[in-house]
């Protein structure tokens, strides 16, 4: 575990793995000292603990002035103004890296002199860890400088659901004032409350050869892209971890264009491809690339992804999107955003290219579209100013993930992780129809069920005059475009013309 104490933007030297030395000062009377846990980022623990730590007073003259975890996004465990948190803005994560930081609030009596920060963790079952560093305090620890704050790493192994922690600030060398606030929680230590995802995410990846111009183009999907998509979705998503799976390669002839054309079959295709998927909890997600460059393709504005959308369904074959491929940003920004689609998110309202009324998701507590608080990138260790990162589900940069969608996703991913254990009942069988807004119904499938559909309910007459019949049907809207997918019984056959009530009326390609 590496920890590390940041004073006055004066960095301290962090305690490697496995150290459990006392620092020596530096040139600049700072030190990385006392005890660190057992282990790494790749491991954690070991027989025997840490040393006992030094019997040190409580600081004087300096109190807490908060406490709070970032595995992602800031979550306050403890502040100065109202003690320790009960409600929590989103969860802690089993098995998921975390910064712990502690903020400083010295008292108007505050003497600078040295102290310690000591947090212990206590596992469920085994010894304490004791961390400790020491140095002077410069002043108020603020949100936006990790150099006000002393930061502790604390690796996936030991966040298992069964950690309590203590905090303490203890004075080194003498000082004045009173000790009040210097530890949290007073007394004994207080449980994290870590919750589990019920296991890892898993997406499946397919590289679609682009054939319609006669390129057959194909998207980089070497280790460096693959790993490059993992920490995309390690960064932002709330997951322990990411199973990452490469697909067949899929043949595509018809042409993709950038204004929408051409986009609803081939997500036809990875849908029609999910729904023989068996393992409810597998995203799709198909990579192409349309022309030879981003800005070639995208000179006047473009799609770049497209997900079937519905925030009421647990059908699994919605999960599945397709993207642009380009070895770029851009394209990393649009697999997390379509697969956030896919886990029933709508947009944040930031944005008005491309955002359909309907799809703005109502209870975005940030009206600007923004994070909302700060956040934190583990694998660069790098915050995210609020007031300066928008959310992913938005279409402002630069982006990051709000408290809010990291919340919400991570309900879904524990919610379908469970549900990868149920047994569910019979299939039954519904016919797909495709349609969109230029009076073009495309009849689908047969696709198979194994729960009941959700998604909007609709009274759908099918065929013309004194033999048009009635049906309930089920709608599923499209992420960035018109039109979307209707599943209807089975036995409704192939009629030429179609009434889907508020949808208006199609009819199948070539009928006036």
């Amino acid at each position: 575990m590496r920890v590390s104490w940041f004073f006055s933007s004066v960095l301290l030297l962090g305690l490697a793995a496995s150290c459990a030395t006392s620092g020596e000062a530096g040139p600049d009377g700072f030190a990385a000292g006392g005890s660190s846990a057992q282990g790494g980022s790749d491991q954690a623990g070991g027989s025997g603990g840490a040393p006992a730590p030094a019997p040190l007073q409580p600081a004087t003259g300096i109190a807490l002035g908060e406490v709070a975890l970032y595995q992602g996004v800031k979550v306050s465990l403890y502040t100065a103004a109202n003690g320790q948190v009960t409600k929590r803005n989103a969860p802690i994560i089993q098995g998921r890296d975390a910064l712990l930081r502690v903020f400083f609030a010295p008292k108007p009596d505050w003497q600078p002199h040295r102290i310690a920060v000591r947090v212990t963790l206590q596992p469920g079952q085994g010894e304490a860890q004791v961390l400790e560093i020491q140095g002077t305090p410069g002043g108020v620890s603020t949100d936006e400088d990790l150099n006000s704050s002393a930061n502790f790493d604390i690796p996936a192994a030991l966040l298992d659901g069964t950690l309590s922690l203590r905090v303490e600030l203890l004075d080194v060398e003498a000082g004045q004032g009173d000790t009040s606030g210097s530890a949290w929680p007073v007394e004994g230590f207080q449980a994290l409350e870590e919750k589990s995802a019920e296991g890892n995410f898993k997406l499946r990846v397919y590289p679609i050869r682009y054939d319609a111009d006669g390129s057959g183009r194909l998207p980089d999907l070497g280790e460096e892209r693959q790993k490059a998509i993992r920490h995309a979705f390690l960064k932002r998503y709330p997951i322990p971890g990411i199973e990452l799976e490469l697909g067949e390669e899929i043949p595509w002839t018809s042409k993709v264009s950038a204004n929408g054309s051409g986009w609803q079959s081939l997500l036809q295709k990875l849908v029609n491809l999910r729904a023989k998927e068996k393992r409810p909890n597998v995203y799709y997600y198909g990579l192409f690339l349309p022309t030879n460059s981003l800005a070639s393709f995208c000179i006047q504005g473009c799609v770049a992804g497209l997900t079937l959308i519905s925030p009421g369904t647990d059908d699994p074959s919605l999960r599945a999107s397709i993207g642009l491929g380009y070895n770029d940003e851009m394209s990393l920004n649009t697999i997390l955003h379509e697969v956030g689609h896919a886990h029933r998110r709508t947009h944040a309202p930031c944005g008005p290219f491309g955002q359909l009324p309907d799809q703005i998701d109502p209870k975005f507590p940030y009206k600007t579209g923004k994070i909302g608080v700060w956040g934190y990138d583990l694998l660069d260790r790098t915050l995210k100013d609020p007031a300066k990162f928008f959310d992913f589900m938005g279409y402002c940069d630069p982006n990051w993930v709000s408290d809010y969608t990291f919340n919400a996703l991570f309900q879904r991913v524990v919610a379908l992780n469970n549900q990868a254990a149920f047994v569910h009942g019979n299939p039954t069988r519904w016919r797909q129809a495709w349609f969109d807004l230029e009076g073009e119904l495309r009849w689908g499938d047969i696709v198979e069920r194994t729960l009941p559909p959700v998604g909007e309910e609709l009274t759908v007459s099918l065929g013309e005059g004194p033999n048009a019949r009635q049906v309930k049907g089920y709608f599923h809207g499209m992420s960035h475009l018109p039109g979307g997918l209707l599943l209807l019984p089975e036995d409704v056959g192939t009629p030429d013309v179609l009434d889907a009530g508020r949808e208006g009326r199609f009819y199948v390609r070539g009928r006036p």
